[in-house]
């Protein structure tokens, strides 16, 4: 029958207006059922048409549907702002994201969708249809004011987020990491690898400024599928960041430069409400001479932020320093060494020139 024609992915996402990816996560939560066709996955035409003739909303939905009403009222007052902003924001963040990811995708979308003008905007808002269900939140997240340590502070008005991410929240992504891998050893590489080591108060505030963490697995393969789930399901854009103001970075464990030996000094904690996810986190040594080489002024402010608090000895970083490679990144250990060499010196979270 023709109902029961089974549709390829990218048509089911043609038919539904939403992104390949998107479908697979509808038919990996169960919302629309899937079979499996030797490697490739295909849906029935029938279900297909079913999703869009349901008029029920899931609980996600719901949340996301009210996310858009809320910020109907800014849309319809400041209409040429708000859009504005919604493209300029489309811009910056597709420059800081990998042309073929689900976040650019998701974006792509947005744009498509704005470029109709304010009645096609408010219309996708206010839609309960599954095709309009489907499409990613309104990006008018504003850039942050000069004394305002969010930089992911929204657009909507809502409580202000200060002191950047704490251990309960990394334990709800990693949690959330874990969840839609069905990988429990999630690796913390970015500069909340700390909170692994102390505790958010113990810590200085540039260490956790940041609501963005970043995630690897030490056996994801070349073509990084688990780090592309952690950014479909929890990245920049997704129900989390908009609800709690955190998210995650799916990243490759090639992303840093470390010293030898650092798998082996790997850190783990004990706290409960991260599992089943069983973290690892960089040594902060390890994790100093992985900013250093990313060369960042925020990155050397971070590793002056340690130094000067005492948490991290210069003698140990210029020794794993010494470990790279001079021959590939001589010119990097060079401004690292003198950052360090300075910060003992006279604390200068400046990079060297």
């Amino acid at each position: 029958m023709e109902n029961d024609k089974l549709m390829k992915t990218g048509a089911v996402a043609e038919a539904l207006g939403v992104s390949r990816q998107h479908v697979v996560d509808l038919c990996e939560r169960g919302d629309l059922p899937g079979i499996r066709v030797g490697a490739h996955r295909r849906v029935r035409r029938s279900d297909v048409e079913a999703l869009l003739d349901a008029q029920s909303m899931t609980e996600e939905q719901r949340k996301q549907l009210w996310m858009h009403q809320a910020m109907l009222t800014h849309l319809l007052t400041r209409p040429e702002e708000v859009m504005g902003l919604a493209r300029e924001n489309i811009r910056r963040w597709s420059s800081m994201h990998r042309a073929d990811g689900r976040t650019v995708e998701h974006l792509r979308e947005w744009d498509s969708i704005l470029a109709r003008g304010p009645e096609q905007t408010v219309g996708t808002i206010l839609s309960t249809s599954p095709r309009a269900r489907a499409a990613p939140e309104l990006p008018v997240r504003r850039r942050p004011e000069p004394d305002r340590t969010d930089p992911g502070a929204a657009y909507l008005p809502r409580e202000a987020r200060a002191g950047g991410m704490n251990r309960q929240q990394l334990a709800r992504l990693l949690m959330a990491a874990c969840d839609v891998t069905k990988d429990p050893e999630v690796l913390v590489m970015g500069s909340q690898a700390v909170l692994g080591t102390w505790d958010e108060d113990e810590l200085p505030p540039e260490a956790t400024a940041s609501m963005e963490v970043g995630i690897a697995f030490l056996d994801d393969g070349p073509d990084r599928k688990k780090a592309d789930m952690v950014e479909g399901a929890i990245g920049e854009l997704s129900q989390m960041h908009a609800a709690e103001g955190i998210y995650a970075e799916g990243i490759s464990v090639s992303t840093s430069i470390l010293p030898d030996g650092w798998q082996a000094r790997l850190r783990t904690w004990g706290l409960a409400s991260s599992a089943p996810a069983r973290p690892l986190f960089l040594e902060p040594h390890d994790l100093c001479v992985a900013k250093l080489m990313a060369g960042r002024e925020k990155d050397y402010e971070f590793v002056g932020a340690l130094i000067s608090a005492a948490m991290v000895q210069p003698r140990i970083i210029e020794e794993r320093l010494a470990m790279l490679s001079t021959e590939t990144h001589k010119v990097a250990i060079a401004r690292a060494l003198r950052f360090v060499q300075r910060s003992v010196s006279a604390p200068d979270r400046r990079p060297p020139a």
